[in-house]
């Protein structure tokens, strides 16, 4: 598989646009579709930033290889796939408002008996 080719997995993996990875990098979106149909790859001053948009390492972008250990839960994957798709200009709020709920009411906690 190629680099493009792994890109390509990614994007579908996580349900993200194109247009979303060309904006994060700074990109056009023919640009990274050109990576779809072989005529290129990422240059090398873009995997860092592919690498960090997807939460992977460079080793997986070049190589293919996973790490040893996940890094990650499946559900910790899927708290970011939902927050990839969080509009840029909404993001502050969101994490203001994950923030102010953090704390957890007594009424869901385990209470000891006395």
């Amino acid at each position: 598989m190629t680099i493009g080719e792994r890109v390509f997995f990614l994007l579908d993996k996580y349900a993200i646009q194109q247009k979303e990875l060309a904006d994060a990098i700074n990109v056009s979106k023919a640009t990274v579709n050109g990576w779809k149909t072989r005529k290129g790859s990422p240059s090398s001053d873009l995997i860092v930033p592919i690498a960090k948009f997807f939460h992977v390492s460079t080793d997986y972008l070049l190589t293919g290889s996973e790490a040893e250990s996940r890094i990650l839960s499946l559900e910790d994957e899927e708290w970011l796939n939902i927050v990839h798709q969080i509009p840029e200009d909404r993001q502050a709020m969101c994490k203001d408002f994950l923030r102010t709920h953090m704390v957890i009411p007594d009424k869901y906690t385990t209470k000891k008996q006395a």
